[in-house]
This record gives structure tokens, C-alpha cells and sequence, in this order.
């Protein structure tokens, strides 16, 4: 069940943002990632993920 909701959301966030992987790190910084997304033209970016935390722009 829990892994049916996971994979839900994650459907929702990829289909309704366009969300571009930019760095993979362990340790991702939201503050760096926010800035090297804007840097990059986005609106802002987020980190996301379990074991390979990624940061995304949005």
C-alpha cells in the first residue's frame, strides 16, 4: 500500500512539473541546488530522493 502511494506522488510530481535532474550527490544542499537551478533559468529547484538524493528544477 505504501509503496502504491510513493509511486503515486512521484507520478504526480513528474507529470504536472517539468523537472530536470541537475547534479547526483549524497548530500544535496537546497539552498546550492535552489541556486544552481535559477542560475540555470528555472524558477527553483528542490532536493528529491531516498538512497541517491538528486537535485531537481522546477
Amino acid at each position: 500500500m505504501k509503496a502504491a502511494v510513493l509511486f503515486f506522488c512521484l507520478a504526480f510530481i513528474f507529470c504536472t512539473t517539468e523537472i530536470m535532474p541537475v547534479e547526483a550527490q549524497y548530500t544535496c544542499d537546497d539552498a546550492n541546488c535552489n541556486r544552481a537551478c535559477k542560475k540555470d533559468g528555472y524558477r527553483g529547484g528542490s532536493c528529491l530522493g531516498f538512497v541517491n538524493v538528486q537535485c531537481f528544477c522546477h
